[in-house]
């Protein structure tokens, strides 16, 4: 931060000495502005999300910090957003604007600008909130547990894009990918996993940065079922390998953890 000095010694033609008010609040003013946008440039409270139909939202109440106007922007009320002209198959996403508004747009988050917080590509002015999907033709129902910042679906897992893998049996470490069914800032994968495998046979779940099988981050015993959180790699992926031949797995996508 730049710091300002009030000047409180010069002696000017006028007969005053040093900076008078305006000037000097002006300067307070400016640093406090800039100590506030250091200290509080990702603050996020409430803003939980719900699942109203499948053409509308609620953004619950809430307020964060929006870099535009280096500012904390509140949602004082519960807001009903509808949607609308968003492609099948594909994410969009909510945004708090400076106004104190939810706008929902295809256009993805951008890049992490402070800490774990983004805003919309291109604009400062929205401070993103959520991602949410649309199918075939309707928003996919989702349960959003704002604080811990999980995403249950709330629709058939049996089904693209939640079916990640069918009858995979690889002795080699191999990528699956999670993208088509989480957003850009997911950060984890909650797996729903089916090891049909031989009795005590093994699948590991790890990741392109985590450790290479056969370590990994987690195991599933055969036969039997899991349902880890997993880590995803920065394209949305992880991976998995059998500790022997004969075995097979179904892997699908339940939810998400993601970042805001």
């Amino acid at each position: 931060m730049a710091r300002q000095v009030i000047d409180q010694t010069t002696i000017f033609p006028d007969g005053s000495i040093g900076e008078d008010a305006f000037t000097a609040f002006a300067k307070i003013n400016e640093m406090t502005l800039e100590l506030f946008a250091q200290s509080f440039n990702t603050f996020r409270t409430g803003l939980g999300v719900e699942w109203v139909s499948g053409t509308a939202l609620r953004v619950l109440p809430g307020a964060a910090y929006v870099p535009s106007v280096q500012r904390i922007v509140a949602l004082s009320a519960d807001t009903i957003v509808p949607i609308s002209g968003v492609p099948a198959n594909t994410f969009a996403h909510l945004y708090l604007t400076a106004t104190g508004a939810i706008e929902a747009s295809t256009t993805a988050p951008s890049a992490r600008y402070a800490g774990r917080a983004r805003t919309k590509t291109g604009d400062a002015s929205r401070r993103y909130v959520f991602s949410f999907r649309v199918g075939a033709t309707d928003v996919q129902r989702f349960t959003h547990h704002a604080e811990a910042g999980l995403v249950f679906w709330v629709t058939s897992v049996n089904a693209a894009p939640f079916i990640l893998a069918s009858a995979v049996s690889a002795t080699t470490a191999t990528t699956i990918s999670a993208a088509n069914a989480t957003p850009v800032t997911a950060v984890s994968v909650l797996l729903s996993i089916l090891n049909y495998g031989n009795s005590g046979a093994y699948v590991l779940l790890s990741n392109s940065e985590g450790p290479v099988p056969p370590s990994g981050y987690l195991a599933v015993v055969g036969p039997g079922t899991g349902e880890p959180e997993l880590p995803l790699d920065a394209s949305r992926s992880y991976t998995y390998v059998f500790d022997g031949t004969g075995n097979g797995s179904f892997h699908r996508c339940r939810g998400y953890r993601f970042e805001r």
